[in-house]
């Protein structure tokens, strides 16, 4: 009987101290949840949501490295040269964030973000109407000049990205009141788009690639020790 009692009494403290363990470590994490979403936000703006991965989490308060967190920003506008891009949505995959008592200089080992823009809100910061074809191709508009007569060129080409965030347009094809246009005038449409293909820049990340489809563009970044308040 006396056993039976000192066992329900051990297991009472264990689950106690069990109980304990999992308030004080949601608190420690909710904590530093809320630091990154501030710092992030001083940064890019939005509406920022962090959540930090591992269990428990009180061992990154020994270690002072968070070793992996997802960081999901809502409604960013982010400058491109004289003009501004609004992103719909960004992802953010964190690996490696440290010193986590020091979240101003923390920096991160690996940073990999997939951001969302939408065709309207590409259309304004290109500065032309652009749209989905099917896959990666998409459809644009340029004035050209045909026969001494400037017309409205519609194109359609691959759209792809470079690491600096330049937009290109490959293997286009066009038509300006219902004529195919031959590939020199093509190109001459291209060109007059071209100064204005630019997605914003993040510091330390490198676009990869672009996911296209009926709602907007994906774009796929990637950056190694990446300065978490120094991404604009």
């Amino acid at each position: 009987m006396r056993s039976s009692r000192r066992l329900l009494v051990v297991f009472v403290v264990v689950g106690a101290l069990v109980a304990g363990l999992i308030l004080v470590d949601q608190y420690i994490r909710n904590r530093v949840e809320q630091k990154i979403n501030q710092t992030v936000t001083a940064e890019l703006g939005g509406q920022v949501t962090t959540e930090l991965g591992g269990w428990p989490f009180l061992a990154s308060q020994i270690t002072n490295r968070i070793e992996d967190a997802r960081i999901t920003v809502v409604d960013v506008t982010l400058p491109v040269e004289d003009r501004w891009a609004t992103i719909d949505r960004a992802e953010l995959t964190v690996v490696g964030l440290s010193p986590i008592n020091d979240l101003e200089h923390a920096r991160v080992e690996r940073l990999d973000a997939q951001v969302l823009m939408s065709w309207g809100h590409l259309t304004t910061l290109l500065g032309f109407p652009v749209g989905h074809v099917e896959g990666d191709r998409v459809s644009a508009r340029a004035s050209v000049q045909v026969a001494g007569v400037v017309a409205v060129a519609e194109l359609q080409a691959a759209l792809s990205v470079e690491p600096d965030g330049r937009l290109v347009l490959s293997d286009a094809t066009a038509s300006a009141v219902g004529i195919e246009l031959p590939q020199r005038l093509v190109q001459s449409a291209i060109d007059l788009l071209a100064p204005t293909m630019r997605l914003p820049q993040l510091n330390g990340l490198s676009y990869e690639r672009l996911e296209i489809d009926s709602t907007g563009i994906t774009a796929v970044l990637h950056g190694t020790d990446v300065g978490l308040n120094e991404l604009a």
